[in-house]
């Protein structure tokens, strides 16, 4: 099962999307204000 759907919190729908295409396309790092990317121990928030 994708890891993105394992979330028990609410996200947005393009969030949702970043974090598909972030993970088919192996990247880990993404330039957001939102802190929910914080929540996720594969993906490195730049801020």
């Amino acid at each position: 099962m994708n890891e993105i759907l394992k979330f028990k919190k609410r996200i947005p729908f393009f969030d949702c999307v970043y974090m598909a295409l972030m993970e088919d396309l192996r990247i880990n790092e993404i330039a957001s204000f939102d802190e929910h990317f914080d929540n996720r121990k594969e993906i490195v928030r730049i801020h």
